[in-house]
């Protein structure tokens, strides 16, 4: 018998236990605080009557998604795994690494998939 087919409920790194990131008060925060500011800041350009600001609070709410759901996914990922989880500003001083490292990894595999389209 395969040992790689069973499936352990009690596994903390299991699908099965997706319900207990319900517990990460601090994931939990640092999401809800992201959607937050990116909403406000979101319509705080739509409201306004500028052409430029609204193309210009769209793009800082689009980063300030970016890193929170970055920040938020870095503290899910280390309750997750056992660790210890990081407070809400040490989370979001991770992010901009992360999301560097995310978007280099974007551009090249947009690279590659240029050059065999060409």
């Amino acid at each position: 018998m395969n040992n790689a087919a069973v499936i352990d409920p009690y596994d903390p790194r299991s699908l099965l236990r997706l319900g207990d990131a319900w517990r990460c008060r601090a994931g939990l925060t640092t999401l809800m605080a992201t959607l937050t500011c990116g909403a406000v800041l979101f319509v705080l350009g739509a409201a306004s009557h500028s052409a430029v600001l609204p193309a210009l609070l769209g793009l800082v709410s689009f980063v300030v998604y970016l890193f929170g759901s970055t920040a938020a996914g870095t503290q899910f990922m280390e309750l997750a795994t056992g660790k210890p989880v990081r407070g809400t500003l040490l989370a979001v001083m991770s992010a901009p690494m992360i999301v560097l490292r995310s978007l280099g990894l974007v551009l090249t595999i947009a690279a590659v998939l240029l050059a065999f389209m060409l």
